[in-house]
């Protein structure tokens, strides 16, 4: 049993898969499959959750696609398929946007100092005031 938690994670290690999908290679190649190609990832609606905490933290796609051996189109594809932002602005960032406007900051200003376009700006406050009416 320890012999192959390490065996699979040198294979996760050396292919940069996440773990699951190298225990499942492991798995194949223990009960004498032949595994052709690359096994694929399975996303669990847990992955996909945590996915979706990794961006509201400010993980950037990147880094969330190494974590999981995918490409960053998938972190952006299912960030799209749940409803998260594009941009990676936490809700923390929201607030001080909010708090930075209604100290008479111009919505310019804001956007300059995160580095984001206005419109981003003007979005992410609307919809912030949505769902607080909500």
């Amino acid at each position: 049993m320890v012999f192959e938690n390490f065996t699979a994670l040198l294979i996760a290690a050396e292919n940069e898969w996440p773990p699951e999908t190298a225990f499942r290679y492991l798995d194949s190649i223990l009960e004498n499959k032949n595994m052709e190609k690359k096994p694929i990832f399975k996303w669990t609606p847990k992955d996909i959750q945590d996915v979706l905490k990794f961006k509201e933290e400010g993980l950037k796609h990147r880094e969330i696609a190494s974590y999981y051996g995918v490409s960053t189109w998938v972190i952006s594809r299912i960030s799209y398929l749940e409803g998260a932002s594009r941009k990676n602005i936490s809700g923390k960032i929201i607030e001080e946007m909010i708090k930075l406007y209604k100290c008479g900051w111009k919505v310019k200003d804001i956007a300059k100092k995160y580095n984001i376009h206005p419109g981003t700006v003007y979005k992410k406050m609307e919809n912030a005031r949505k769902k607080v009416e909500a």
